[in-house]
């Protein structure tokens, strides 16, 4: 969005700078925007308000003048050096212009002007009274009026308003950064708001000091409530709660003030007298002393799915109930014949207890010349790979039954046998074999939909196409990444379902060849609007009978993958140009020195001078090369070599904040410690490498002249290390990944110079030490680095 300039500055304040320089300097002076709009007026004279801004032909003369400026810049016309452009105003005054730019463009002019340098020509100004129809006289005094000036003092004054135009410019720069931000922050807020919304997931903040509670808009909305109308409490949005859960709400409560977290499911009564599911998951906020301040959670309204799994559960138990008050014997047998389960049917006719029959053979249980016709009616089984119907006859206590039994293969998500079930039905009874047959399709059935739901629930996208290129399984994982829900995708053709032609022409061609095809990456877009990498495989599904009947295509996420190849092909290249940087300087001063004569390098002060540059540039790949000395050690999963002693940890933080005063005389540096300085054990080295790690950060990302603070203080058995300066600060997900290896923020040319190494070694030296690092940054707020290390007790 672009801004007027009067939208960005503060006009009237403008004005009485204004008025108190005319007062001291008494030089008319004026700023005008570019639409020609008077901003800020001072000291104008009488000949140009009452006479040539009034009259409409010398008004356009004005405007023309007023527009001069603008013009010469638009036509690509460069500014003189000294900021300004002197000119003739159309009505015969002096005008000089100042450009106001702000963030790049052309907001406004400064003006200098209704004065003269030397006496006018009275005759110019009579013939234009009795041009435009003035009345003379008053024209006449009115241009006595205006004042002359040196050059001399309009110079000076010039001068303060260069200064002045420049204040303005960044000013401005500063209120464009904060309207933005603030325009930003309203935008990330509806974002989170809509987020909320969309995801049915409100959130809220409860204040345990003081008790009051806070809630997202669409926390009210899940509880139906208008936020204008009740005020969120502990014990108000008790009330909303079922009054079979309030035990289990409260019981939660005090369990995640003891340990730091709650999780709970409870029902809400809304106002329409309707009931809600909701899932509420927060943690606790404790104080320095361990003391509970604050407790941060959201709230799902999880109805359908609780409501999907009450489903499910009543399902199973129908499901249960059928096998178990069946007339019919149902078992499941491995492939060795050993059984798996029996229903309660089976337990009654065998007379055994409930549980007793798994583990047993059929030679446990009936005579074992029986036993081996049950076994070879299962060996065609699994040879068959089909359900067969046997009649098997069965001696019980009450003499021998004779049962159909149907016995059948089943297949795990691969395809391959892993169990053999079996239904036998006294056939003495056809009505009750007819229901159970119905029973054990509905079983099979049940069985189909958990195989389909364990393709479903694989993490890798997966879709299944028929013989006519027509799909018919694709899970949910698969759904996200096209983008497409199922109901719109089963028995639609491949070019109904998925946009990119490559993963098309790939599936396709699984259908074709005779081997499995190369894996491709594609990028497909996310909800967010980022990109999400995925590897597509597609491979022919064989039937042993068919041949080729259907293609299977798994879709795999290596989004995070591929980012890190990038990370890493980054840091070869930045890792050979830091190694060059100082390596050429090296050789450079070398070859100096070694035909020192031919460079004419005889006195033994420059020598020095160059040897020096080189054992500063030797230094600075000895850093290098001690960083990834470092960085293979932790890569290998070895610790960091540490030679820990007790230390004054006070001294030492004065020793190397002092050495940066010293080199970086560009920020003052400010050093807070206790007056009592504790000892620690460390390896002295390692921190120093720690701290000038962060000491450089702070300086190579924060302005000149910004201040970095180095503080230090007890907390219990640990010291507290803190290094903030007032920089460019850091975005969330930077600030997550910013201990990563060979992560850089800003990995383009112009960035800061670095591996992405010092940060990744940081935390292994204080992770070594047994101790802590985390981070705190918002963009354009400066960085806060803190750590932690252990006090020496005795």
């Amino acid at each position: 969005m672009e801004y007027l300039f009067s939208e960005i500055v503060d006009i009237p304040e403008i004005q009485g700078l204004m008025e108190s320089l005319y007062k001291a300097s008494g030089i008319p002076c004026g700023i005008i925007d570019i639409d020609g709009q008077i901003l800020v007026a001072t000291g104008w004279q009488d000949i140009c308000t009452c006479f040539h801004r009034v009259h409409s032909d010398t008004a356009a003369l004005c405007r023309e003048s007023d527009a001069f400026m603008q013009q010469h810049l638009h036509q690509g016309c460069r500014l003189p050096a000294c900021g300004f452009i002197e000119y003739r105003c159309k009505n015969g005054m002096i005008d000089i212009a100042m450009p106001i730019i702000i963030d790049g463009r052309h907001l406004a002019n400064l003006f200098l002007g209704q004065f003269f340098y030397s006496p006018p020509d009275k005759g110019f100004f009579v013939q234009q009274a009795r041009r435009y129809g003035f009345e003379e006289d008053r024209y006449l005094e009115a241009l006595r009026a205006v004042p002359i000036f040196s050059r001399e003092k309009v110079e000076n004054i010039l001068e303060y308003q260069s200064n002045f135009v420049s204040l303005l410019a960044r000013m401005g720069v500063q209120r464009l950064e904060r309207i933005r931000a603030a325009e930003e922050n309203e935008q990330v807020r509806a974002r989170l708001e809509e987020a909320q919304r969309i995801a049915q997931l409100g959130s809220w903040d409860w204040n345990l000091v003081t008790g009051e509670l806070h809630c997202s808009s669409q926390a009210f909305r899940t509880l139906g409530l208008e936020p204008e109308a009740f005020v969120p409490s502990y014990h108000s949005l008790l009330t909303k709660v079922l009054p079979e859960d309030r035990i289990l709400v409260r019981r939660s409560i005090d369990q995640a003030l003891q340990a730091g977290e709650i999780w709970v499911e409870h029902r809400i009564v809304r106002p329409d007298g309707s009931i809600r599911y909701l899932l509420e998951q927060g943690e606790v906020v404790y104080g320095d002393n361990h003391e509970p301040l604050r407790m941060l959670g959201t709230c799902h309204d999880i109805t359908e799915q609780k409501q999907v799994e009450i489903a499910l559960l009543e399902s199973e138990q129908r499901l249960q109930n059928i096998l178990d008050n069946s007339n019919a014997l149902v078992y499941l047998k491995d492939l060795d014949g050993q059984y798996l389960f029996v229903n309660r049917y089976f337990d009654k006719v065998f007379g055994l207890d409930r549980g007793q029959a798994a583990g047993r053979f059929d030679s446990d249980l009936i005579p074992a010349d029986i036993a081996e016709e049950f076994r070879a009616n299962e060996q065609a089984v699994l040879h068959s790979d089909a359900p067969l119907q046997f009649e098997e006859a069965v001696p019980l206590g009450d003499g021998v039954h004779t049962y159909l039994s149907v016995k059948f293969p089943l297949h795990n998500s691969e395809g391959r046998v892993y169990a053999i079930c079996g239904i036998s039905t006294d056939i003495s009874e056809r009505k009750q074999a007819e229901e159970t047959v119905r029973e054990s399709l509905a079983l099979a059935e049940e069985a189909r939909d958990n195989v389909h739901a364990v393709f479903k629930a694989v993490a890798d996208g997966l879709i299944v196409t028929d013989i006519n290129r027509r799909v018919v399984l694709i899970n949910r994982s698969a759904e996200k990444l096209l983008g497409i829900r199922s109901d719109r995708a089963i028995n639609r053709t491949i070019a109904e379902v998925v946009a990119p032609l490559e993963l098309r022409e790939q599936i396709e061609a699984a259908f074709v060849a005779d081997v499995e095809g190369h894996p491709i990456d594609l990028e497909l877009p996310r909800d967010d609007g980022e990109a999400v990498v995925v590897q597509a495989r597609s491979a022919a599904v064989l039937s042993p009978h068919r041949g080729k009947n259907g293609v299977i295509t798994m879709l795999r996420d290596v989004t995070r993958e591929r980012a890190f190849d990038r990370m890493k092909n980054e840091f070869i290249s930045t890792a050979a140009h830091e190694l060059r940087t100082p390596l050429t300087s090296v050789l450079g001063f070398a070859q100096v020195l070694l035909q020192a004569s031919d460079y004419g390098i005889l006195d033994p002060v420059q020598q020095r001078e160059l040897l020096s540059h080189i054992e500063e540039k030797a230094s600075s790949l000895k850093v290098i090369v001690d960083d990834l000395f470092d960085l293979s050690r932790v890569q290998a999963g070895q610790l960091l070599a540490l030679n820990r002693e007790p230390s004054d940890i006070c001294g030492l933080l004065r020793q190397i904040v002092d050495s940066y005063c010293k080199a970086y005389d560009s920020h003052p540096f400010e050093l807070v410690l206790p007056n009592e300085c504790p000892i620690v054990l460390i390896d002295q080295n390692k921190i120093i490498q720690v701290m000038e790690n962060l000491l450089s950060n702070a300086t190579k990302f924060s302005p000149d002249g910004s201040p970095i603070k180095v503080s230090g203080e007890a907390r219990g058995s640990l010291f507290q290390f803190s290094v903030e300066d007032q920089g460019i600060g850091m975005t969330a997900e930077q600030v997550e990944r910013v201990f990563d290896k060979f992560y850089r923020g800003d990995a383009s040319n112009t960035a800061v110079g670095g591996l992405g190494l010092g940060m990744s070694i940081v935390k292994s030296i204080i992770e070594g030490h047994d101790g802590r690092i985390w981070i705190e940054s918002e963009p354009g707020q400066g960085t806060r680095v803190m750590f932690t290390l252990s006090l020496v007790t005795q």
